[in-house]
C-alpha cells in the first residue's frame, strides 16, 4: 500500500494471514466518503511478501483505486507513507529467513502489538 502513496486520512488497508509458509493478503481502498471502493487478494510464499504487496497495490491502482490518493492529494490532504508489518508474517519470517524478519523489527519505527506478542520478538525492535 505504500506504492500508492496513501496514509492516514485515507482509509485502506491490508490484511495478512501465513498459513504452512503461505501467505494470504486482502487489500482495501476507499473513498472517504465510501460511495467507491477497490478490493483485491493475493496468495503466494512468505518470502516474497514485499513483492505481493507492490503486486496488490498495483492490481488495486489499474482497478482505479489510484483515483482516490489522486483526489484527495488534490484537496490537500496530507499523505504519509509508512510500512507496517504485522506480528504474525514477521514471526514467519524469522522460520523462514531469520535475518529478514530481524531487519524488519530491526527498522521499525513503530511496533504495535498485544499480550500474545513474544517478548523475544519485541527484544529485536530498536531502542
Amino acid at each position: 500500500m505504500r506504492s500508492l502513496n496513501g496514509g492516514c486520512q485515507v482509509p485502506m488497508g491490508v490484511y495478512g494471514t501465513v498459513k504452512e509458509g503461505q501467505l494470504h493478503l486482502e487489500a482495501l481502498i476507499s473513498s472517504l466518503d465510501g460511495t467507491q471502493v477497490y478490493q483485491g487478494h493475493m496468495d503466494g510464499p512468505v518470502e516474497g511478501a514485499e513483492a505481493m504487496g507492490v503486486d496488490l497495490a498495483d492490481q488495486l491502482r489499474k482497478e482505479g483505486a489510484q483515483a482516490i490518493i489522486d483526489e484527495l492529494l488534490q484537496e490537500g490532504v496530507p499523505t504519509m507513507t509508512g510500512l507496517v508489518y504485522l506480528i504474525e508474517l514477521v514471526r514467519a519470517m524469522l522460520s523462514s529467513s531469520p535475518s529478514r524478519g530481524e531487519s524488519v523489527l530491526k527498522k521499525a519505527d513503530v511496533v504495535v502489538y498485544d499480550y500474545l506478542a513474544d517478548s523475544q520478538l519485541l527484544t529485536l525492535c530498536k531502542g
